[in-house]
C-alpha cells in the first residue's frame, strides 16, 4: 500500500515532536530507530484514522478548514500539524478549502 506524501509528512512531523521531546534518550547520532522510538514512548506505537469527510475537520462550520481545528481534530499540537496543515494548504491562504481538501485526500488514495 502506498502512502501519499501527506500522510508520510504527518507521521514524520509527530515523529520528529517526539524525538526533539526526548532527544537526551536517543543515540547521538541523531538517527531515529523503531527500537528508540518505542522505548521513548514506553508503549507501542498505533497509527491514527484519518477522517476523510470535510465536514469532520470543518467546527466552525465555515466551510474551511484551519490550522486549529486539523489539529483539535486530529487530537495533534498545532506545531505538529503545521507542516501536513501547509502541504494540503495549496494557495498559502492558511485555510484548507473544499477543492483543497478533496486534492489531498486523492493523493492519499492508491493507484492501481
Amino acid at each position: 500500500m502506498e502512502f501519499c506524501k501527506g500522510h508520510r509528512l504527518l507521521i514524520l512531523a509527530l515523529l520528529s515532536a517526539l524525538y526533539f521531546c526526548t532527544a537526551k534518550d536517543i543515540d547521538p547520532t541523531n538517527e531515529i530507530r523503531a527500537e528508540d522510538f518505542l522505548q521513548a514512548t514506553h508503549e507501542e506505537f498505533h497509527g491514527i484514522d484519518i477522517p476523510k469527510i470535510f465536514t469532520v475537520y470543518d467546527l466552525n462550520r465555515d466551510h474551511k478548514i484551519s490550522l486549529i481545528e486539523l489539529s483539535e481534530v486530529t487530537s495533534t499540537e498545532k506545531e505538529n500539524a503545521q507542516l501536513p496543515f501547509a502541504e494540503a494548504d495549496a494557495n498559502g491562504d492558511n485555510y484548507i478549502t473544499v477543492e483543497e481538501f478533496t486534492d489531498a485526500l486523492g493523493s492519499l488514495m492508491p493507484t492501481t
